[in-house]
């Protein structure tokens, strides 16, 4: 199969998005494509006040899908968005403060964002902020506390929750033979 004909996927918190580029030739460079305008229509709508519009901008600017990637501006736009109460928002920010994606890492802020996102039900946010404490990362580390947010998540349906839990199981496991 041809690099024109090849579909692209990513995950945004466990669903899948599949893009199939389109063939584009000489003639059509010049005419914008379904994506560039759709994303236009997306910042206008962003511009506007629609929430979810703006989250979608902002996971295109951070993915670099259809648009040039600009992580300060994606970051700006999840922060917009989690303000105005969008918890994927918040949780995406929050991966991006403790990546240093395009700011400053600042892992305390970022438990503090999934702590908000957990609360509203985003079951990826529960394990991120599992991953937190149990790696003591911007906040004190807790195994127990870790233990419960991956089973939360777990519970919930998140697979990587179930599986952070179960390695936490094992290595908790582990060190109780070793003593």
């Amino acid at each position: 199969m041809n690099r024109a004909g090849r579909r692209v996927a990513f995950s945004v918190f466990g669903v899948f998005f599949f893009v199939a580029p389109s063939a584009t030739s000489r003639a059509d460079a010049a005419t914008p494509s379904a994506q560039s305008i759709a994303f236009a229509e997306k910042v206008r709508a962003c511009g506007a006040g629609d929430n979810n519009a703006c989250l979608a901008v902002a996971s295109a600017l951070e993915e670099g899908t259809s648009v040039a990637k600009d992580s300060p501006r994606a970051a700006a736009l999840f922060e917009q968005a989690c303000k105005k109460g969008n918890p994927i928002a918040c949780a995406r920010l929050a991966i991006m403060l403790v990546l240093a994606s395009g700011v400053p890492k600042d892992a305390q802020r970022a438990a503090s964002l999934f702590e908000q996102a957990c609360g509203s039900g985003v079951l990826a946010a529960c394990r991120n902020l599992g991953v937190l404490y149990d790696e003591g990362d911007g906040v004190t580390k807790n195994a127990t506390r870790a233990q419960a947010l991956y089973r939360q998540a777990c519970d919930g349906g998140d697979p990587s929750g179930c599986a952070s839990l179960g390695a936490l199981i094992l290595r908790n496991a582990s060190k109780t033979k070793e003593d």
